[in-house]
């Protein structure tokens, strides 16, 4: 995997991918397809570094709009192990 090959420390804690919009190139967020090949991706950094994954994300402006594809609405259920989220909001 090539970032795992340009990463200073062989041997990390934690990987912070930022912002999750960058790092997906020509996927759509938006798409289950494309959020499904990016978790997929974020999985393989994990097993090739025993670190743990963090995503920069930002959602949606309009909460009553309905959430994206990586963060669904809180009637979509998570698969098991569910991510953590924090929303943080500017006051």
């Amino acid at each position: 995997m090539a970032i795992c090959e340009i990463m200073p420390d062989s041997d990390p804690a934690l990987v912070v991918i930022d912002t999750l919009a960058r790092s997906m190139g020509a996927g759509d967020e938006n798409t289950a397809k494309d959020a499904a090949m990016f978790v997929r991706n974020c999985d393989l950094i994990r097993e090739a570094t025993g670190a743990h994954v963090m995503v920069i994300h930002h959602t949606g402006k309009d909460e009553e709009e309905g959430r994206d594809a990586l963060c669904p609405s809180q009637a979509d259920p998570w698969p098991q192990p569910a991510p953590i989220t924090w929303p943080m909001r500017r006051k």
